[in-house]
């Protein structure tokens, strides 16, 4: 559910701002849909993954890949294609590591174990 949530609001939320609006997203993702770490982790790749994986394939067969080839020199890559499974592994660990963030912070402010009887 919440890889949902991070991508569909990440979607509105990149429309209307800049692009590390995503993290405020996985953030409050990560506190509002509660599950372990290891699946907070998991939900927030999958969702900025599947965005930033279906924005790049978009963009590179919307003008038949000429900005990527043009831009694949500067990281000193061989063809512009290879940029579209490098933005979604840098975009995959950005969201996990935003999602698992909010988890740990609603651990720490919201925690059953914290209070006293």
């Amino acid at each position: 559910m919440a890889w949902f949530f991070i991508y569909i609001g990440g979607m509105i939320s990149t429309l209307l701002g800049p692009w590390w609006t995503i993290v405020i997203v996985a953030i409050v993702a990560g506190f509002l849909f509660p599950s372990s770490a290891r699946s907070a982790f998991w939900q927030g790749m999958i969702g900025v993954g599947l965005l930033w994986g279906m924005s790049t394939i978009t963009i590179y067969l919307k003008n038949d890949g000429l900005l990527m080839d043009r831009v694949a020199p500067i990281f000193f890559l061989p063809d512009g294609w290879i940029l579209i499974p490098v933005t979604v592994l840098i975009g995959a660990l950005l969201g996990g590591l935003a999602c698992t963030a909010g988890w740990n912070l609603r651990r720490s402010v919201w925690s059953p174990s914290s209070s006293t009887s």
